[in-house]
């Protein structure tokens, strides 16, 4: 399925049910209905059309069971795992994700289990830092997708530098754009995608949406007010995820 087809496209296997009503609604029985939970997720399920990722398409590929819950940074973990980074310093933020690969009721799917968000005017030094110590406390990365848009080749040279390894820099040009977005959404149609039920991710990942152009399949991404930081740094992930898989790269 071509990507400029994704939009129309509603997520497959979900039976008849509303995954995204039935899981607030099961989230609300549990934890009450605090104020800032009404206001900022149910409101916002309400006019999700031009959602890059719509709501029910997130809420589909939630695991109820994981509340909040990511891998340790601090402790060694096991797995064949991808990493997406988008960076950013003064204006938007330095964002790193990983997944894992992992099966969950009979199927493959790619599992976020973690999510690092920089504050401002961090260097990319510390983010590269970062990288590194997960690349060598957490075993495998079989590749990593950096955002070097704004950033230039020079940070391909200085992740060559630290030792890392299996990483791609993307340029994030029109085309390139659509591709990424397109494999991240038929991700969670073909439920392949595995989230805790974090309310600050899934409103990060639902945040942006889509500006269809004039000339059928044009798709613009505009920058969200708040940032789209994860949003991309997410899609990497799975774009990296995707390509590994693909080409058959083992993580050794």
């Amino acid at each position: 399925m071509e990507a400029d087809e994704l939009l129309s496209e509603k997520p497959i296997g979900l039976g008849d049910v509303e995954p995204g009503i039935a899981f607030i609604d099961s989230m609300l029985r549990k934890w009450g209905t605090p104020m800032n939970f009404r206001s900022e997720f149910e409101a916002e399920f309400i006019d999700d059309e031009d959602a890059a990722l719509p709501w029910d398409w997130l809420i589909a590929c939630v695991d109820s069971e994981r509340t909040y819950d990511y891998l340790d940074f601090d402790k060694p973990q096991e797995g064949v795992f991808y990493g997406g980074v988008d960076f950013g310093k003064k204006m938007s933020r330095s964002v790193i994700t990983v997944g894992r690969s992992e099966k969950f009721n009979g199927r493959m799917v790619t599992n976020l289990v973690y999510c690092k968000m920089f504050d401002l005017n961090t260097p990319y030094g510390v983010v590269l830092a970062h990288m590194k110590v997960l690349s060598e406390r957490w075993r495998t990365f079989a590749r990593w997708n950096v955002d070097q848009t704004g950033v230039g080749e020079s940070i391909i040279e200085d992740i060559a530098k630290i030792g890392l390894r299996r990483v791609e820099g993307i340029l994030l040009s029109a085309p390139k754009e659509k591709e990424i977005v397109g494999v991240a959404r038929q991700n969670y149609l073909d439920l392949k995608v595995l989230l805790p039920y974090d309310q600050w991710l899934l409103q990060e990942l639902n945040r942006q949406r889509v500006e269809l152009g004039k000339v059928k399949g044009d798709e613009h991404y505009p920058k969200p007010e708040q940032g789209n930081d994860v949003f991309w740094s997410h899609n990497l992930m799975l774009f990296a995820a995707r390509e590994s898989q693909r080409t058959g790269a083992v993580a050794v």
